[in-house]
């Protein structure tokens, strides 16, 4: 008894100054092998395509050695390692154990597709080290916040590999080595599998190049750059938005603005062009819903991940989009919004956008950042004026006065600034056409003299036009037949309809 109460004593003591201490330096392993794991991914890629370049080589030097030496001296043949390049599977480490089948398996794309570009030739050894690219680019996408100046200069100047390795290595962003570490990319992109989503980089043919114009633009609180990579779910290609409109504003939006952006919304569309919004409440949900209702295209940009609904009261919207169209998001998946990742997402709005059209947006609005963004970079801003009175307007108003935006009131004034030079121009408006607008001074004059209620002498007329008697006569018979005055008994008067409107 003595013996069990001693142990019992012991596990106390062990629990109260212990326990604090084991739990900590667990995590720390915990997090330590995630970081060598993903290094070790890392590693085996490259590794995968220098063997896989020594090949390519290899198969350079026998071919060189058949033309030279012909056909009765095929070139000598070395001996495979042990770790060679399997046969039939160029760019491929010849699996030595167990790990070897898994790590293999790797490359092949997530749809069950090997990556593009992945096959036999001269290319072939090239496209683990893309696939290492893109392993890096997704492990970043779920580190680093979305526009992290840093994280995005670093990936264009040294590139993803290279960028996580300086990460894992930096002292002074302990968070981002943490989160680095615990990345789990093969969980990742099957989820993002199971969702029907795709991640979209630089490297692909899809990409919009549109965004390489954010690596020019300032930073705004250490938000900018180009982005690691862009999560998107639906069948419409990211190429097809190079002439596309932004159509943002207030989420507070009255009747009119709801109206004005619909309108607008539908108009581009017709033309062709696709409309770019970010699915929040008021001006956004007008801008889709007009594009939707004339039968055009419209892609929606997320805070969130793209896996996940935001406002969920838009549901019904934003899955129809994904169904059809486009939902695109740089936040990692399953990640909630945040108001940085609004600010970081309105930059897409405006990169990916040929202009922005501002509707309704207060002098505190959110649609401004975007508004600021397209400025930035060499967009068209375009604001819809309202009512001097509302303060919903006030933002806009206060774009329009400093000469950063100009004015529009419908959809052909926004695709004409949009489109090429020379395309989409309007008509210019004017009101009605009168009969008299291309009378000279001396018609005009007599017209005016000429009485409604009762008629007056051709003297009379004259001397009130201050023109002569025989040209006041001419001028006369002209409008008369002409149809706008008539001669009576009593004199000239003016036609019923004709005259002086």
């Amino acid at each position: 008894m003595s013996g069990h109460r001693g142990n019992d004593r012991f596990a106390r003591r062990l629990t109260s100054a212990d326990l604090r201490s084991m739990v900590s330096a667990a995590r720390s392993r915990q997090s330590a092998l995630r970081g060598a794991r993903l290094r070790a991914q890392l590693g085996r890629a490259r590794a995968g395509a220098q063997r896989a370049l020594a090949t390519v080589a290899r198969g350079a030097t026998g071919a060189r050695h058949r033309d030279v030496e012909g056909a009765d001296h095929p070139p000598r043949r070395h001996p495979r390692p042990s770790g060679g390049v399997v046969r039939g599977r160029p760019g491929r480490a010849r699996p030595t154990g167990g790990r070897g089948r898994r790590d293999g398996a790797r490359a092949e794309d997530r749809r069950g597709r090997r990556p593009p570009g992945h096959g036999t030739g001269a290319g072939a050894g090239l496209v683990s080290a893309a696939e290492q690219e893109r392993l890096a680019r997704v492990a970043l996408s779920h580190a680093a916040e979305p526009g992290d100046g840093r994280v995005c200069d670093s990936v264009a100047t040294v590139g993803a590999v290279r960028a996580v390795e300086e990460a894992l290595a930096d002292d002074k962003r302990p968070e981002l080595a943490a989160r680095l570490r615990a990345v789990d990319v093969d969980r990742v992109l099957t989820v993002a599998e199971r969702s029907g989503i795709r991640f979209v980089t630089p490297a692909d043919d899809e990409w919009p190049v549109q965004l390489d114009d954010l690596a020019h633009g300032q930073r705004v609180r250490g938000l900018g750059g180009v982005p690691v990579g862009l999560w998107v779910k639906g069948p419409m290609r990211l190429t097809d938005l190079r002439d596309s409109v932004a159509i943002v504003g207030a989420r507070s939006a009255t009747s009119y603005g709801f109206d004005v952006a619909t309108d607008v919304a539908a108009t581009v569309v017709r033309s062709g062009a696709a409309v770019v919004s970010g699915a929040a409440y008021g001006i956004d949900r007008a801008g889709h819903r007009g594009a939707l209702a004339a039968g055009g295209a419209t892609v929606a940009v997320l805070a969130c991940g793209a896996d996940r609904v935001y406002p969920s009261a838009h549901r019904e919207l934003i899955d129809h989009i994904a169904r059809h169209f486009a939902v695109v998001s740089e936040s990692p998946l399953g990640s909630s919004p945040t108001k940085v990742r609004f600010l970081s997402r309105n930059r897409l709005i405006a990169a990916l956008s040929r202009g922005t059209v501002l509707v309704e947006a207060a002098l505190r609005s959110g649609a401004l950042n975007t508004a600021n963004w397209a400025d930035q970079l060499s967009r068209v801003l375009m604001g819809i004026p309202g009512p001097v009175t509302s303060a919903t307007s006030r933002g806009v108003h206060k774009r329009i006065r400093e000469g950063a935006a100009t004015p529009v009131t419908s959809g052909l004034d926004v695709l004409e600034l949009v489109a090429a030079s020379g395309e989409q121009l309007t008509v210019v408006q004017r009101g009605p056409e009168r009969a008299h607008d291309d009378f000279t001074l001396c018609e005009v004059r007599v017209l005016d003299a000429v009485p409604v209620a009762r008629g007056a002498s051709t003297e009379s007329i004259s001397s009130i036009a201050g023109v002569g008697v025989q040209e006041a006569n001419r001028v006369l018979v002209a409008l008369t037949d002409a149809g706008l005055v008539h001669r009576g008994v009593d004199g000239w008067r003016l036609v019923a309809g004709g005259g002086r409107a």
